[in-house]
C-alpha cells in the first residue's frame, strides 16, 4: 500500500515538473519570437537608413551602388525568411505545449473536482487558436518587412535593366502584394498541417459543461 502511495506521489511530482518545463518552454518560445522580430526590425531599419544616406550622393543610375543595395536586400530577405519560419514554428510548438499542459491540468482537476470551476486555462487538449485561426501580429509584421524587401529588390533590378521609374514603382507594388499573399498562404498551409496532426492526437476533448476552460 505504501509503495502504491509513494509511486503515486512520484507520478504527481513528475507531472508538476513536466508542467513547469512546458510552461517555461512556452514562455521561451514567445520571447524568442519577439526577440527575432526586434532583431529583424533593427537590422532592416539600420541598413535601409545607411542605403538611403549614401544614395543622396550617388547618381540614380549608379550601377555599383544599386548592385550593392540589391545584395544587402537579399541578405535581409534571407534573415527575414529564417525569422518567418521560426515564428511559424514558435506558434506550432506553442500549440503543442498548451495542449500538453491542458492534459496535466485535466489530471489534477479529476483528482480534485472541486478546483475545476476555479481554473482559468483549458483542461483539454483540443487544438488551440495558434493553429486553428492564427492571426499573429508578429508574423504579419515579418511578412510586411519581407514583402517590402522583395519589392525593393525587383524595383532596383528593373532600374538596372533600364526601366523607367513608373514601371519600377508599379512592379514593386505588385510584387509587394503578391509576396505578402504568398507568405500568408504558406503560413496557413503550415498551420493547417499542424492542425490536422493535432486533431489526430486529441485524447481529452473539451467538456461542453465547462465554458471557462480557456482558449
Amino acid at each position: 500500500m505504501t509503495n502504491d502511495k509513494d509511486t503515486r506521489q512520484e507520478a504527481i511530482q513528475f507531472l508538476i515538473a513536466e508542467y513547469n518545463e512546458l510552461s517555461q518552454d512556452t514562455r521561451r518560445l514567445r520571447q524568442e519570437g519577439t526577440n527575432r522580430l526586434n532583431f529583424l526590425v533593427t537590422i532592416t531599419s539600420s541598413l535601409l537608413t545607411v542605403l538611403a544616406f549614401f544614395s543622396q550622393g550617388q547618381p540614380s543610375a549608379d550601377f555599383f551602388f544599386q548592385a550593392v543595395s540589391i545584395a544587402i536586400l537579399l541578405l535581409l530577405v534571407l534573415i527575414g525568411l529564417d525569422t518567418f519560419n521560426t515564428i511559424i514554428g514558435r506558434d506550432i510548438n506553442t500549440d503543442r505545449n498548451v495542449r500538453a499542459t491542458g492534459r496535466i491540468r485535466l489530471f489534477f482537476s479529476k483528482q480534485s473536482p472541486e478546483i475545476r470551476d476555479y481554473l482559468t486555462w483549458r483542461c483539454h487538449d483540443e487544438p488551440t487558436s495558434w493553429v486553428t485561426k492564427n492571426n499573429s501580429t508578429i508574423r504579419k509584421t515579418v511578412q510586411y518587412i519581407l514583402s517590402l524587401n522583395c519589392a525593393l529588390i525587383v524595383s532596383l533590378l528593373l532600374n538596372l535593366a533600364g526601366s523607367n521609374s513608373a514601371i519600377s514603382v508599379i512592379s514593386g507594388v505588385i510584387v509587394f502584394v503578391g509576396a505578402f499573399n504568398s507568405f500568408q498562404a504558406y503560413a496557413m498551409r503550415r498551420f493547417k498541417s499542424a492542425l490536422l496532426k493535432a486533431q489526430e492526437t486529441i485524447r481529452f476533448p473539451k467538456d461542453p459543461d465547462y465554458a471557462n476552460e480557456g482558449k
